[in-house]
């Protein structure tokens, strides 16, 4: 069967984290389809506790908003959780919708059209595409729009000016307010000009605690507990900075950070956790050039640009049958 992207045809489906929406409606753009609709789901217990394609999981069982027909054509799904809940899906839509993984679903990997994969992640087969990093939405389209957009947030700061993506605590790695407040200090200790944004992984209380070092210091900062209400300056952050420092915990933050072109730096954050894979990733991008470790000053160097998602959106197409597509915002 041959699909036909369009509006409402194709649903990016997360269970809400920030990096994994990215991920699926990046996809879906580098499909073709222009408006992928946004569903965050919820699995209920058992279900949500066992392998994916264990314990075939009913559509009742996923909590939504429309979670109803008309089923969609194609689901592109991340994360574990929303693994089960696209083949819950489907299995209500009678087989109809295609499914593209984002990220080992660690079981149940046969019942993918597609898995999408970064390189550090070993899991490998005849439905397995590999990329360099984490799927995106950043292009230069949307760079270019982000920055006449929020152009006025670098007014009156210094050059260099770097944007700061910070992530927060992980299973690998640990972000609390005294380490927040300590490397507001040393960002204020640059001189430089500061975009720094936190996420809802950050946690408020650390959020606070780096937005209170930082004063003093030629910056802006944005968070989700204090400037919510308001639009989101994260992609402009990417396009107006001269360089992107970024939390070593986050793969779709520093695969962003690296699309824009720009040299891109990392700030190891505490390990708690087998950190093997992530080191792995941050190892491929220093042989390629693209990141250096932040070192409490800022860097420039002849680097690269990393980008997947135009030859993803390529192979995708082959693989779940899309003619006559392109990438929806080069």
């Amino acid at each position: 069967m041959n699909l036909e992207p369009g509006r409402g045809l194709c649903w990016a489906l997360t269970t809400g984290e920030a990096g994994h929406q990215s991920q699926a409606i990046g996809i879906a753009e580098a499909i073709g389809y222009p408006a992928p609709v946004n569903k965050v789901v919820r699995v209920a217990k058992p279900w949500s506790w066992a392998p994916v394609g264990l314990l075939p999981t009913p559509v009742s069982a996923i909590a939504g908003e429309g979670i109803t027909p008309p089923w969609p054509e194609l689901i592109v799904c991340c994360g574990r959780r929303a693994a089960l809940a696209a083949l819950a899906i489907k299995r209500a839509a009678g087989g109809r919708p295609k499914l593209v993984c984002v990220m080992d679903p660690r079981a149940g990997r046969a019942r993918f059209d597609v898995l999408v994969v970064p390189e550090h992640d070993p899991v490998r087969g005849a439905n397995v595409v590999v990329t360099q990093g984490a799927p995106h939405r950043v292009t230069r389209a949307r760079l270019a729009a982000a920055a006449a957009e929020f152009a006025a947030l670098a007014d009156g700061l210094p050059r260099p000016l770097l944007a700061v993506l910070i992530g927060g605590s992980n299973g690998v790695y640990h972000l609390d307010s005294d380490w927040a407040a300590g490397f507001g200090r040393r960002l204020r200790a640059l001189g430089c000009g500061l975009l720094v944004t936190a996420s809802r992984r950050t946690g408020e209380s650390a959020a606070r605690s780096l937005s209170a070092a930082l004063a003093g210091s030629a910056h802006r900062f944005w968070s989700p507990w204090t400037d919510g209400a308001g639009p989101n300056p994260y992609f402009g952050y990417l396009a107006l900075a001269d360089q992107i420092l970024v939390t070593s915990d986050s793969v779709s933050m520093i695969s962003e950070a690296c699309a824009t072109g720009l040299p891109v730096l990392v700030e190891r954050l505490p390990a708690k956790g087998d950190r093997a894979k992530f080191e792995q990733f941050h190892q491929r991008l220093i042989d390629k050039n693209l990141i250096n470790w932040f070192n409490n000053e800022p860097q420039s160097w002849p680097n690269g640009r990393l980008d997947d998602m135009d030859a993803l959106g390529d192979e995708l197409r082959g693989r779940l049958h899309i003619a006559g597509r392109a990438k929806v915002s080069q």
